[in-house]
């Protein structure tokens, strides 16, 4: 079999290729003030609601999260408790 065989992208029909990309150059990314095409500019007040939903949303995982860490923080000061406990009592 010879390098010319592959299915995908065989190295003999790509040789002289060359990728070429040109930002900007289609109407859907053309959004600078004044263009015709001003699909990709959000208005203020999406922007400030989704800014919103996210603060709201890392503040509920972090609420859990200290949750969690409370809990396994009680759970190892009761265990070393118990483990004094336990010392005391062989002395």
């Amino acid at each position: 079999m010879s390098n010319c065989d592959t299915i995908l992208f065989p190295p003999c029909s790509l040789r002289h290729k060359i990728a070429v990309f040109v930002p900007n150059k289609t109407a859907y990314e053309d959004s600078l003030p004044g263009s015709e095409h001003d699909n990709l500019r959000l208005d203020q007040s999406i922007l400030r609601d989704a800014t919103g939903i996210v603060v709201r949303r890392r503040q509920e995982e972090d609420a859990a999260r200290l949750q969690e860490i409370e809990g396994a923080l009680k759970l190892v000061a009761k265990q070393n408790n118990h483990i004094i406990e336990l010392l005391k009592k062989d002395r």
